[in-house]
């Protein structure tokens, strides 16, 4: 489920569009759990945290993440997602700073400029121009980017086992209106469908939904966004 891919000094990466960072090549002797993705860390009191605060999706590290990213994300890379959910693009936007902690440390990380350019090297192999991208948009591309240039360096294995251990690290609360922390401690799909509100709806300030929030805006659905595989 490709998220968007490209190449960057020679190395081809993808962004799926699961449950965050998917696990390096299989190998001898690989990490036991097959199937591993980087976790997410936050304890059942974190929710509660970040529920009452309006325009939060997520805290990571004491760093915002509002609705309005998550849904420039879903809006700017519609064209390239497949099976994308508000959960999924959440879920690479809070594991990104440790990706690219351990990218930089170990001489892969890349700018914005690289990000950028996968993400038009992308678009023009759809046939569509490429655009300005939000910030949010180069985080998607620059997770994807540095995570596809660690899995191609000769100590995967012990890179994946530090990504994860990095990840379970980061102080993380996540809106349980845009995730739910399964057991695998990654942002999974919440019970209840998520509601993005654009700045500027006439009635996003004042309506009030089935869950007590105000705003009536859904968050696209996966097949609104056709993608090659």
């Amino acid at each position: 489920m490709t998220v968007v891919g490209g190449d960057v000094d020679g190395t081809s990466v993808q962004v799926r569009s699961g449950a965050g960072v998917a696990p390096a090549p299989r190998r001898a002797r690989r990490v036991r759990r097959a199937g591993v993705v980087l976790a997410l860390l936050a304890g059942a009191g974190a929710l509660s945290a970040c529920s009452g605060q309006p325009g939060t999706a997520a805290i990571v590290e004491g760093r915002t993440i509002t609705p309005g990213e998550v849904q420039q994300v879903l809006d700017e890379l519609g064209p390239y997602l497949q099976s994308a959910s508000t959960s999924a693009v959440l879920t690479i936007l809070v594991q990104e700073p440790a990706v690219s902690a351990v990218a930089a440390e170990h001489g892969v990380a890349v700018s914005d400029e690289d990000a950028a350019d996968a993400l038009t090297q992308v678009a023009a192999a759809d046939g569509l121009k490429g655009s300005d991208f939000s910030a949010a948009s180069l985080t998607v591309a620059k997770f994807s980017v540095e995570y596809g240039k660690l899995t191609a360096l000769e100590d995967a294995d012990a890179i994946n086992a530090e990504l994860v251990e990095r990840v379970a690290a980061l102080d993380v609360e996540v809106n349980p209106r845009f995730g739910t922390l399964g057991d695998g401690n990654f942002v999974s799909d919440p019970s209840v469908r998520p509601w993005i509100f654009q700045s500027g709806d006439a009635t996003g300030s004042d309506a009030t939904g089935t869950d007590g929030s105000s705003g009536s805006t859904p968050t696209p659905s996966a097949t609104e966004s056709p993608v090659e595989k």
